[in-house]
């Protein structure tokens, strides 16, 4: 009973350690083990709050769990670019700014305040930005211009994942249809 109410927790750590390979693939060169790595991660992203719901296991902490698991992963994956020299330090200014910006009104603003869902709708159109980026430059670095083919499944699952943090900040920037 214990285990089907922590798999939902166990699967944002997971994805979080996920991150880990992300920052160290790169500098060994083993850019198909880091694009397997990374597809698995945010293919995951979803499947954490669909267990929560399905296993009714909601928990305070999940959503804690699944937003440092997503920075993590993502955070290693961005790191990994960093360190080798394809990216420029700067591009974690606007993507911490977002994250910061979206912990921050979680803590300040009650659930369900117009503040709290537009930062929190604001952080997960950063987040789909990061991922695009991510997937682009490590297939790229995998399998050349041959591996744009990857992109299609690539961002049907990211629709997939995002699409109800998609609708939500539809709802808020041009209001329900």
């Amino acid at each position: 009973m214990q285990l089907r109410k922590n798999l939902p927790n166990m699967v944002s750590v997971s994805r979080g350690l996920m991150g880990l390979p992300l920052l160290i693939f790169p500098l060994l060169g083993e850019w198909k083990a880091a694009v397997v790595v990374l597809l698995i991660g945010f293919a995951t992203d979803g499947l954490d709050g669909w267990l929560a719901t399905k296993l009714e296991a909601k928990s305070k902490y999940g959503g804690v769990f699944d937003m440092m698991g997503d920075t993590c992963l993502s955070g290693g994956g961005f790191l990994g670019l960093i360190i080798i020299g394809y990216l420029p330090w700067p591009v974690l200014i606007p993507i911490s700014l977002a994250g910061i910006a979206d912990s921050s009104s979680r803590f300040i603003f009650c659930e369900g305040h117009q503040a709290r869902d537009f930062f929190g709708c604001v952080s997960a159109i950063n987040y789909f930005l990061c991922i695009f980026l991510l997937i682009v430059m490590y297939t790229h670095s995998a399998f050349g211009h041959a591996g744009w083919w990857l992109l299609m499944p690539a961002a049907i699952i990211i629709h997939l994942v995002l699409r109800t943090k998609r609708n939500r900040a539809t709802e808020l920037l041009f209001g329900k249809r």
